[in-house]
């Protein structure tokens, strides 16, 4: 049986690893690991933001985030940075529910069966997921 993940390229990776995707790629097929690339993807951000304040520049990868949200969760990607951004981006919002609901002011466009990134809402701690919103609200 195969094993299916959302699968997030990145853009550097699609520009100057061209051999290192083709032959992960081929790899993970002879495997059996299928990977589905996530659709109109953005790039991650490329760094982490420091500023815990500043929640825009969590969009980027939250986008990403949602995204794999809607294949099951389960999210590969093969560079090093863009795993760093989407893992480090992941946990924050795990753990700071006021960030997750400031940004899920901006990123909100369809509700996801639950991702990789959850959370437990400020107001009346029902866990909701990056591009959702609590459901008691």
């Amino acid at each position: 049986m195969a094993r299916n993940y959302a699968y997030f390229p990145g853009c550097t990776l699609r520009s100057h690893a061209q051999d290192y995707e083709r032959q992960a790629l081929a790899a993970c097929g002879a495997l059996g690991i299928e990977l589905t690339e996530l659709p109109d993807w953005n790039c991650c951000g490329a760094t982490y933001p420091l500023n815990a304040e500043n929640v825009m520049e969590l969009i980027a990868p939250a986008r990403i985030l949602i995204d794999a949200g809607r294949y099951g969760g389960d999210l590969v990607t093969l560079c090093a940075v863009c795993f760093h951004v989407l893992r480090r981006s992941a946990h924050f919002l795990e753990t700071h529910p006021f960030a997750l609901e400031r940004l899920n002011a901006f990123v909100l466009e369809a509700p996801t069966t639950g991702g990789p990134t959850r959370a437990t809402c400020s107001k009346c701690c029902e866990m909701t997921s990056v591009g959702q919103r609590c459901a008691k609200r």
